[in-house]
């Protein structure tokens, strides 16, 4: 490190900054996950900023349209924090409790289906998180190949031959009865 710069000593200032210049730790090089706790702590507190109330409904439409639960839950709730008074505050309060309930069974539902014994509790609990949340995580994929999976075993399953019944109508190649 070099030396620190002299300063004239005539005077306080002067000895308070020659004291802090020597006093000044040195540069450290700073690790990625350090530096967020650098920025964040140097950095002062934007105010929040409160969007009207029309904006912020429009998000919360446009979220829930997209099956964006969870960060529907979190427009919902700067809502809520921004305009506490709203008439509608009852039916807004629902409305967030019924996305958790989608974001709670989305997954339970997909716990249970990596826990699945058999290939028809897996699809069950696929099919049941896609009727309300299509693009959660990658049950659309799975549920895709579980189906395929599902049909390529029953087709393997059918007998080659189609079994001689003597209950059963004959039919002729041309698709018609044959009568006896």
């Amino acid at each position: 490190m070099p030396a620190p710069r002299r300063r004239p000593t005539g005077s306080l200032l002067g000895l308070v900054l020659g004291l802090a210049a020597c006093a000044a730790p040195e540069p450290k090089e700073v690790q990625p996950s350090e530096a967020s706790f650098v920025v964040t702590t140097v950095t002062p507190r934007q105010p929040a900023v409160v969007l009207p109330e029309t904006v912020l409904r429009g998000r919360l439409s446009e979220l829930e349209e997209e099956d964006r639960y969870p960060e529907a839950i979190e427009a919902l709730d700067r809502l809520l924090d921004a305009y506490p008074g709203l008439e509608d505050a009852e039916e807004l309060h629902r409305r967030r409790a019924t996305l958790e309930a989608f974001v709670r069974l989305a997954s339970e539902s997909y716990v249970r289906a990596e826990e699945a014994e058999t290939a028809g509790e897996e699809l069950a609990q696929l099919e049941l998180i896609h009727a309300f949340w299509p693009g959660y995580r990658d049950v659309a994929l799975r549920l895709e190949l579980l189906r395929d999976q599902v049909a390529a075993a029953a087709v393997e399953e059918l007998p080659d031959e189609p079994a001689d019944d003597p209950e059963s109508p004959a039919v002729s190649e041309t698709g018609v009865d044959d009568p006896d």
